[in-house]
């Protein structure tokens, strides 16, 4: 079991899952969400708690890729070096810790969910979720659906390669895969309820999130249903 990020989290009623690409402000996003009185999670400290001490999941990642692990912990410095010299390891590890994440979201969730309720009286209700690579999954299709709403963070090509290059570890071989992996920008804006443009400032991105919010159009409103 995931030991302490969900400690806080229950009674949800309404799951928004912020997805987009490396270094897109996703993260900004969420805590936007937060100042404004929402639960938040974001999935790369779920997943780094798995690594840690989901004994299931970490005996999983060992049984395709022994090297990964580090004092008896899943190493994502160690995963995603062999990652780059098998990018085959990808789906397996998809397969792995996608259903897990699905189960802890699911597991938080009160068995009546509302997703039609005006999103003011839903903020102590609704869980916002950061979930990067929502629409590369494998079981996209299945991870999705598990949210009410979607909302992509989209920025230009040349900011995300500049920021996220700013990042402790990150290299151009890394990025190279992380960036030829994801989605691209017409994906995401297809598959979301919302888009986020994070090309300006972060108050402008802020604006974003509260025109959203106040305009109480956190709901399901694409075809993709």
């Amino acid at each position: 079991m995931v030991c302490q990020i969900f400690g806080n989290i229950g009674g949800v009623r309404h799951l928004i899952g912020v997805t987009g690409c490396v270094a897109s402000g996703k993260s900004f996003v969420l805590r936007c969400f937060r100042k404004l009185g929402f639960m938040t999670v974001s999935c790369d400290a779920l997943v780094a708690d798995m690594y840690s001490c989901d004994k299931v999941v970490i005996d999983k990642i060992f049984s395709i890729c022994p090297f990964a692990l580090v004092d008896g912990k899943v190493s994502k410095k160690a995963l995603k070096e062999a990652i780059c010299k098998d990018e085959g390891l990808i789906d397996q590890i998809e397969a792995i810790v996608h259903p897990a994440i699905k189960d802890l979201l699911w597991g938080c969730c009160v068995g009546s969910r509302n997703i039609t309720a005006p999103v003011a009286i839903q903020r102590k209700t609704t869980l916002v979720v950061e979930i990067p690579i929502l629409f590369e999954s494998r079981v996209t299709e299945e991870l999705a659906s598990l949210f009410d709403t979607v909302i992509s963070t989209i920025t230009l090509p040349e900011l995300v390669k500049n920021r996220a290059l700013q990042r402790n570890g990150m290299t151009e071989d890394v990025f190279s895969v992380i960036h030829r992996l994801q989605a691209t920008n017409q994906v995401r804006a297809f598959g979301s309820d919302h888009v986020v443009v994070t090309n300006r400032s972060k108050a402008h991105t802020f604006k974003q999130i509260k025109t959203i919010v106040n305009n109480g159009s956190v709901k399901r409103n694409r075809i993709r249903y």
